[in-house]
């Protein structure tokens, strides 16, 4: 879905993914099986994650222009309520 999601934004919205905690070869090999162009980042020891003071995984966030959070959502994230998020920074 965040994929989809990157490729109709263009380049009006930037995508990072971060993988938290997890073995480095899995995630990659799941981001290749799911054929996710966005770029990546590794949390390996989970500091991101405890900065956000996030409740868990997975976590979603929209930045403003300044980089603010604008929009936070954790679990499972719905394509609309994503695209409303979005709309809403982007004017």
């Amino acid at each position: 879905m965040l994929q989809a999601a990157h490729e109709r934004s263009g380049e009006s919205v930037r995508f990072l993914g971060v993988n938290a905690r997890d073995d480095r070869q899995s995630a990659l090999a799941l981001l290749a099986d799911l054929r996710v162009s966005y770029p990546q980042a590794v949390d390996a020891d989970g500091r991101l994650v405890g900065m956000l003071d996030s409740p868990g995984l997975p976590v979603t966030l929209v930045l403003d222009r300044r980089g603010a959070v604008a929009w936070r959502h954790v679990g499972e994230v719905r394509m609309d309520d994503l695209d409303r998020a979005v709309r809403s920074t982007t004017g």
